[in-house]
């Protein structure tokens, strides 16, 4: 323990000296009886001890022991504040909405409308950047607005932004959400619109066999609405350039052909739309 600790009326510099014929490295206590007298007489006459700075790790250690009490205070605020602060970043940090996502999207194909926009809205309030979240939640809205029984066009109004939303926060998504527009679209039996979103789908992405296939159904389903040949032209066209990147797809050849026979003839039947209207989604 330190003199003054026990006895504040002791001088600093007779503490020093006491400290220094205390050190446990003999290289730093002095090196003879003479050397100890000498510093002792200049105590006794006022005079500055011998010019031997004590090292650094002892000055602090020193300054450790004088100050123990405030030190353990500080350590242990600085604990507490360190805890906080992890359980704090533990609790705040935005959870991985990605699974709540994915369940929303099974509750959705299995037309459970009402959990699947509880799961995506949930994972928006986790990640409001989750671009498929939004996506989806669009195409969510979207199918319960478009219900004959419900005709709410607040409901599509809010599918068209959220789909909006999900291409700005994610631009990898365009085609994909031209795409959903397109669903939109064909819901609504608007074929001419939902065609051109989906050539703008498939300008994005040409080699995607499946928007291909719904663009050349869009153009059959156009045709058939409006009566015009170069719309069953555009989807003859569609379907061959489908042949060219898989000319084992479904169907294929068997839709050209009833195309040109039905449509494309002298012998047209424009009554025939029976696949036209079928459509695939």
């Amino acid at each position: 323990r330190l003199p003054r600790k026990l006895n504040q009326k002791v001088p600093e510099d007779a503490q020093y000296i006491v400290l220094k014929c205390l050190e446990k490295n003999a290289d730093r206590r002095y090196v003879n009886a003479r050397a100890l007298a000498a510093d002792i007489g200049r105590f006794l006459n006022g005079e500055p001890l011998e010019a031997r700075p004590q090292p650094k790790i002892r000055s602090l250690a020193i300054a450790a022991i004088q100050n123990r009490r405030r030190l353990i205070a500080v350590g242990v605020g600085v604990a507490v504040i360190v805890i906080v602060a992890a359980l704090t970043r533990l609790l705040l940090a935005p959870r991985d909405a990605t699974p709540i996502v994915e369940h929303g999207r099974k509750a959705l194909s299995e037309g459970a409308l009402d959990l699947a926009e509880r799961d995506f809205r949930e994972a928006i309030a986790l990640d409001k950047h989750h671009a498929r979240a939004h996506l989806y939640l669009g195409l969510c809205m979207g199918r319960a607005g478009i219900q004959p029984q419900s005709n709410d066009r607040q409901k599509v109004d809010e599918a068209m932004s959220l789909t909006a939303q999900a291409w700005r926060l994610d631009p990898k998504l365009r085609a994909e959400c031209h795409a959903q527009v397109a669903t939109f679209n064909y819901w609504q039996k608007q074929h001419e619109y939902e065609a051109r979103e989906l050539e703008k789908a498939v300008e994005l992405m040409p080699d995607n066999a499946k928007y291909r296939e719904r663009l050349a159904m869009a153009y059959w389903r156009a045709g058939a609405q409006t009566h015009s040949p170069n719309y069953y032209k555009k989807a003859v066209a569609e379907f061959q350039s489908m042949i060219s990147l898989d000319p084992t797809y479904p169907k294929v050849r068997e839709y050209i052909k009833q195309l040109q026979e039905n449509f494309l003839t002298q012998q047209s039947k424009p009554n025939n739309t029976s696949l036209a209207t079928r459509g695939r989604r």
